[in-house]
């Protein structure tokens, strides 16, 4: 079976609107348009992707001698999506994890150009949180807090799969732009540790994760 499903997104535009010259937002159109995409698609590419580790999952875990810890993609509540950059968001309560954004702050010139108007090749950045927990203070660094950054791996990596398949359903964002033409660069950090839900940082630790997927898009412009 495909890893991709058929095309099931129902485009916004035509493709017609590929040509409309855009009036210097460009990046701004880009990452609005992606994240339309992506809160269309995402809990049907949840479903799919829990579905596909699930016996791979159980195999992989007997293999190993360990019990399966059973792990479903924790999908961002609606106010956990966001357009633009969002630092606040590292420091921010556990309520604001999961969480997706789309950025896009870089635009340069494309090799291509013509005549009458311009071609950039915009960088999007889809950014995509994740934690686990709670885990006891004195149990962050034993079995439990060890397990967690293993499940907080588990979250990144299958959330940001789900995310990418949303992109790959429709690579012109809705007839947006010119198609994506490559995979995406994704970076993931390392997992880290705060204490407590909120801003005041007491109580519990949580671990916590983030990943980039990092795409070119190609838009016309004046």
């Amino acid at each position: 079976m495909s890893a991709f499903p058929g095309q099931t997104f129902r485009p916004m535009g035509t493709p017609a609107d590929r040509l409309a010259l855009r009036l210097g937002d460009e990046a701004h159109l880009v990452e609005r348009a992606a994240m339309l995409q992506i809160r269309a698609n995402l809990e049907d590419m949840c479903v799919r992707i829990d579905n596909i580790w699930r016996q791979p999952d159980a195999d992989f875990y007997a293999t190993m001698g360990m019990p399966d810890p059973y792990t479903k993609i924790e999908r961002p509540v609606p106010q956990n999506f966001f357009i633009g950059a969002r630092p606040s968001l590292i420091g921010s309560s556990v309520d604001f994890w999961p969480s997706i954004t789309t950025r896009a702050a870089t635009a340069r010139a494309s090799s291509e150009q013509f005549d009458h108007f311009d071609v950039f090749d915009v960088q999007l950045d889809v950014e995509v949180l994740c934690k686990a927990g709670p885990i006891p203070q004195d149990r962050l660094h034993d079995q439990l807090g060890i397990d967690a950054e293993g499940e907080v791996n588990r979250q990144i990596q299958r959330l940001c799969a789900a995310v990418h398949m949303c992109i790959r359903l429709d690579p012109s964002l809705g007839a947006a732009i010119e198609p994506i033409q490559r995979p995406p660069v994704k970076s993931q950090g390392f997992p880290f540790a705060l204490p407590g839900n909120t801003r005041e940082r007491t109580g519990d630790y949580w671990v916590y994760c983030g990943k980039r997927l990092r795409y070119i898009a190609a838009v016309n412009s004046l």
